[in-house]
């Protein structure tokens, strides 16, 4: 659970879920916390019996992780398409589950940004920089 007071985060974690419920993702952010009529903070949800994609990702063999990678950037580029943009992207904030299926994580961050295409033509090094980080983490699962 995350505590804070900054209102302007508060509208901004409300326009993350609102935008996340047009993805696959929509089931992540479970809740606000409230005191008092104020929003402090949110729960996210809970994935019971997925693990985290640094730990697991040595379980499978190179096609089986170029699979999942693929379903990765799937989900990134879902994201995308509704302008999320998670600069955080590293195998702790990916889950997956021994079906295979993938989670990401941790998007209520201040490293994700939250834009519209205007905003992205005239600061497009923000999903370049998305991209380059999927990449990385691609290059450090596949080699290792």
């Amino acid at each position: 659970m995350n505590f804070n007071f900054d209102f302007d985060r508060d509208k901004r974690i409300l326009e993350l879920e609102r935008r996340l419920n047009d993805t696959s993702s929509r089931g992540q952010i479970e809740g606000l916390v409230t005191s008092k009529q104020y929003r402090i903070g949110i729960l996210e949800n809970y994935y019971r019996d997925y693990e985290s994609l640094m730990g697991k990702i040595k379980d499978y063999s190179i096609p089986q992780r170029k699979y999942i990678l693929e379903k990765v950037k799937e989900k990134i580029l879902e994201l995308f398409s509704v302008g999320i943009y998670p600069l955080d992207i590293k195998e702790t904030n990916i889950l997956l589950n021994d079906d295979m299926d993938v989670k990401l994580i941790d998007l209520d961050g201040e490293d994700v940004k939250i834009v519209d295409e205007n905003y992205l033509k005239e600061h497009s090094y923000i999903k370049e920089k998305s991209q380059r980080l999927l990449l990385k983490m691609e290059d450090r699962l596949l080699t290792h």
